[in-house]
C-alpha cells in the first residue's frame, strides 16, 4: 500500500471527508491490468472449466464498484481482487471426470513419482512396474472421485433438501396450466359459437336480436374475456420462466437415482479404462468428453444447484398474484350469466 493509500485510509477511519479521491481510485482499478487479467481469466474458467471454478467465479460476480463508499471498502475490494487473481493463476490437474477441454484421455497431466506427466507418459514408462502404476493411478483416481462428491454429489444431496418448495410449485404450475388452457379454450368457443347453424346466437354476434338484456351481457362478456387474455398473456410471460426452473428441478428430483446410478457407473468405467490400458501397455488416444460426467443433463442438474439457495426467493418473488384467480372468476360468472339469459330469452321470460 503507497503512502498516499495509508493517509486516505486514516482519514476515511477518522470521519474525514475525501470522496473526491475515492471515485478516481475506483476508476484507476475498474481500468487497471490486475482487474482486466482477472476478468479475461474468468471468461476462461467459465468457458473451459467452470464446474471446478464455480466458487471464484462467484466470488468475483459479487463485485460491485458502485457499493463502495469509503476507502476501507475499496481496500477490501481490492484486496478480493488480488486473492481472485492469485486463484486464476494456480495451475490445477484437469480432472477428465469433470472437463470440457477438448483433448484427449492421454493428454491429461498428473502427477506421478513426485513429477507432473501426462496419462500417456506414465503408461509407455517402461521404468516402473504395472503394479507400482496401478497403485498411483488409484490414487489420483480416488482424488477425482472425491472431487466429483465435492462439486456434484454433496450439492444435489443438499439440493434434494428443497424439494418440498419445489412439490409446491409443481403443483401450482398445474393449476395455472388449467386455467391458462380454459382461458384458451373460452376464446375458441365464443370465436366458432357464430358458425353453428342457430338463429339466435347469429343475431346476438350480428346485434339484431331483440333484447337488450341479451346485447348488454354480451358485450360484458367479450370485455371482460379481452381483459383475461390481456391478463393471461402477461402472467404467462412473468411467470414462464419461474416454470421453467421448477420443471427442470422436479425432473432431477424425479430421475434422483438415475443421476446417482450414472455418476457411479461412469466413473468406475473410467477407472476400468485406466487400469486395461495400464495392463495393455496402450496409449489413452481417448476425447475426454466420452468419459466426462458433464453432459446436458448434468449441466442441467449443476445449473439447478447453483441457484437451489434462490428457490425460495424465486417462489416468493413469483407468487401468483390474486387478481388473477379474481379475473377468471369473474370471466365464468359472466358466461356463466350469458348463457342464462339466452335460456330465460329462449323461453320467453324476456
Amino acid at each position: 500500500m503507497r503512502e498516499e493509500d495509508k493517509v486516505l485510509l486514516l482519514c476515511d477511519l477518522l470521519k474525514v471527508d475525501v470522496t473526491a479521491y475515492l471515485d478516481r481510485y475506483i476508476e484507476e482499478l475498474r481500468t487497471s491490468k490486475i482487474y482486466l487479467q482477472v476478468c479475461a481469466q474468468i471468461i476462461k474458467l467459465r468457458k473451459h472449466d467452470y464446474f471446478r471454478n464455480i466458487e471464484i467465479i462467484r466470488r468475483f460476480e459479487v463485485i460491485d464498484f458502485s457499493k463502495i463508499k469509503t476507502f476501507l471498502d475499496f481496500e477490501k475490494t481490492y484486496a478480493e481482487i488480488l486473492d481472485i487473481a492469485l486463484e486464476c493463476q494456480k495451475e490445477k490437474m484437469i480432472n477428465p471426470l469433470l472437463s470440457e477441454e477438448k483433448m484427449t484421455l492421454g493428454e491429461v497431466m498428473i502427477p506421478f513419482d513426485g513429477r507432473d506427466i501426462t496419462f500417456n507418459d506414465m503408461l509407455l514408462d517402461e521404468r516402473y512396474t504395472k503394479t507400482y502404476k496401478i497403485n498411483q493411478v488409484k490414487e489420483i483416481y480416488l482424488n477425482y472421485r472425491k472431487e466429483v462428491k465435492t462439486l456434484l454429489i454433496s450439492p444435489f444431496v443438499e439440493f434434494l433438501r428443497k424439494e418440498d418448495v419445489i412439490d409446491e410449485n409443481i403443483k401450482e404450475k398445474s393449476t395455472i396450466t388449467a386455467l391458462l388452457s380454459s382461458v384458451i379454450l373460452a376464446n375458441i368457443i365464443i370465436i366458432i359459437l357464430p358458425l353453428f347453424p342457430v338463429t339466435t346466437l347469429r343475431n346476438i354476434y350480428s346485434g339484431t336480436i331483440d333484447s337488450e338484456v341479451v346485447m348488454v351481457t354480451f358485450y360484458v362478456l367479450i370485455v371482460i374475456l379481452f381483459l383475461l387474455d390481456l391478463v393471461s398473456i402477461f402472467f404467462y410471460n412473468v411467470y414462464l420462466n419461474k416454470f421453467r426452473i421448477f420443471i427442470r428441478a422436479y425432473n432431477s428430483l424425479r430421475s434422483e437415482k438415475s443421476i446417482m446410478v450414472k455418476i457411479n457407473n461412469k466413473s468406475e468405467a473410467f477407472y476400468s479404462l485406466l487400469l486395461r490400458h495400464i495392463d495393455e501397455i496402450k496409449p489413452l488416444n481417448i476425447p475426454l468428453k466420452k468419459v466426462s460426467l458433464i453432459d446436458v443433463e448434468m449441466k442441467n442438474l449443476l445449473y439447478l444447484i447453483e441457484i437451489k439457495d434462490k428457490l425460495p426467493y424465486l417462489q416468493e418473488k413469483w407468487k401468483v398474484p390474486h387478481f388473477f384467480y379474481v379475473v377468471c372468476a369473474i370471466f365464468y360468472l359472466a358466461l356463466l350469466a350469458f348463457f342464462l339469459v339466452i335460456m330465460l330469452f329462449l323461453g320467453g321470460h324476456l
